[in-house]
């Protein structure tokens, strides 16, 4: 029988195999509108600055109040504008005055199509944003319970952790959902987001910006965030009870161990611990006034008695 002879391969198909394509990260972006500000010339400007080829994995959802109505439509329709950009990927949610921006956050991930959100709120703006950096590779980690941060290339960190919150969140819409709804303050603020992020089995991924690009310097596992809320010692008592008093009490009726697939066990057996041990700490010393004194005690008693005398004596001489 012939040896059938050998298939050589050739080095540059080879590179070809290992070369994946670039599959940006699908994100929607969540922008929030709750006064009129001169900020709307920032928020276009920087959208006009997104390159072509990531109008595909891109969304605009426009939550504003009704207030706002004006300015929304405006911004829509300088979004629409863009030349190969899908009149789709642009949605528009009005709100009632004086919204929480938690609440309007979770209004724009209801409506969102993409797997990953982001969100901005146009009052915060103060100069163009680069929006490219959100587009990363989706074969870094894309799963439904991973977080991406940006931290500026300038922040300072040690032993490769960032230090403070992020400037900027990518969450998957299954995270963002908990965590909106679920939010400590309804103001959204980041250190809140943060804390909460902290305290979920996710994983987090951490990027370093330059203003032009992104890159990683985390691994494929869960990191927390590092102080985010150095010296706020009073907030950091307010989070605890919120973390382990209220947020319990809320997720009795909604069960979120059931919907999201980064809960391990249910939040209500941190209620019972907290209140066990609450109760406990002002029950034992009421206790203690009633407890007497035990069989043991006066023979022991007396034999420290003897061994101080016969400490005394040798001492003494």
């Amino acid at each position: 029988m012939k040896k059938k002879p050998k298939r050589k391969h050739s080095r540059s198909s080879d590179s070809h195999r290992k070369e994946k394509p670039y599959k940006p990260l699908p994100v929607s972006i969540i922008i929030t509108i709750r006064n009129n500000n001169d900020s709307s010339d920032h928020l276009t400007g920087s959208i006009k600055k997104i390159k072509p080829k990531y109008y595909g994995y891109l969304e605009f959802i426009i939550v504003a109040e009704r207030s706002c109505v004006e300015l929304s439509e405006d911004i829509v329709n300088e979004i629409n504008t863009l030349q190969d950009i899908s009149s789709t990927a642009v949605k528009k949610v009005i709100t009632e005055d004086n919204y929480p921006v938690s609440g309007m956050i979770s209004l724009g991930i209801e409506h969102a199509t993409n797997d990953f959100i982001t969100f901005i709120n146009l009052s915060d703006l103060t100069g163009l944003v680069n929006f490219n950096m959100l587009f990363i590779n989706r074969d870094i980690q894309a799963g439904s319970d991973t977080v991406y941060a940006f931290y500026p290339e300038s922040n300072n960190r040690k032993y490769g952790q960032f230090s403070g919150p992020p400037a900027w969140l990518i969450l998957s819409k299954d995270v963002g959902m908990y965590v909106f709804s679920n939010l400590i303050s309804k103001s959204g603020h980041i250190t809140d987001i943060c804390y909460l992020l902290n305290r979920l089995d996710i994983s987090i991924i951490k990027y370093s910006h330059s203003g032009t690009s992104s890159s990683s310097i985390a691994e494929k596992k869960i990191i927390k965030f590092h102080n985010y809320l150095s010296g706020k010692l009073i907030r950091r008592i307010i989070l605890w009870i919120k973390w382990h008093i209220c947020v319990p009490v809320h997720e009795i009726k909604t069960r979120p161990e059931k919907k999201y697939s980064f809960f391990k066990q249910s939040s209500v057996y941190r209620l019972i611990f907290v209140s066990l041990s609450i109760i406990l700490f002002f029950l034992m010393p009421f206790l203690g006034y009633h407890a007497g004194i035990s069989a043991d005690e006066i023979p022991h008693y007396k034999q420290a008695e003897k061994v101080i005398n016969y400490r005394n004596y040798r001492l003494i001489g």
